[in-house]
């Protein structure tokens, strides 16, 4: 028999869940209401609202939104091919070749691609930026004369007085 034993978070992992903010995510997934999941997990909305609020809970959550159903890009284009596939079978066996379904078909399967491909391209971008902000050059200034800093103005009029 296997034993599993419970690893602590690794807190130098900023994505790490903790399995309470795991637990509120995967109830708020089933009852999509912060209300259905503080009932269901008996504790305050409060709690369930701030662990809702951490960025790796909200990460979490997006995530399974977006690989679930036909939201997610795979079973959306998997769903479409499908639909295409029995297009042009049912344009061969009726030996009909009306090519405005398909080629609707094939257009919106186009723009889907190319949206997906923009979105890609704007998100490589945003990581970019974000990385350029964090890791970029940082110049600092620093004015030593004692003109140049109200320390410098403070010890200006101090000696002047004396």
């Amino acid at each position: 028999m296997n034993t599993i034993t419970a690893v602590s978070p690794d807190t130098d992992d900023p994505d790490t869940i903790s399995p309470e903010m795991l637990e509120v995510a995967q109830s708020y997934l089933t009852t999509n209401s912060i209300l259905d999941t503080a009932e269901h997990l008996n504790i305050p909305s409060q709690t369930v609202t701030k662990y809702l609020d951490r960025r790796e809970v909200r990460t979490f959550i997006d995530n399974v939104f977006m690989e679930t159903g036909y939201r997610c890009r795979h079973k959306l284009g998997s769903t479409l091919d499908s639909i295409i596939d029995a297009k042009l079978s049912e344009m061969s066996d009726a030996e009909v070749t009306s090519s405005k379904d398909i080629s609707e078909l094939l257009a919106l399967a186009q723009k889907f691609r190319k949206d997906e491909l923009d979105m890609q391209i704007k998100l490589m971008k945003a990581k970019a930026e974000i990385e350029r902000v964090v890791n970029g050059p940082t110049i600092n200034i620093q004015d030593n004369s004692i003109e140049g800093s109200n320390y410098g103005n403070l010890l200006s009029k101090l000696l002047e007085k004396s």
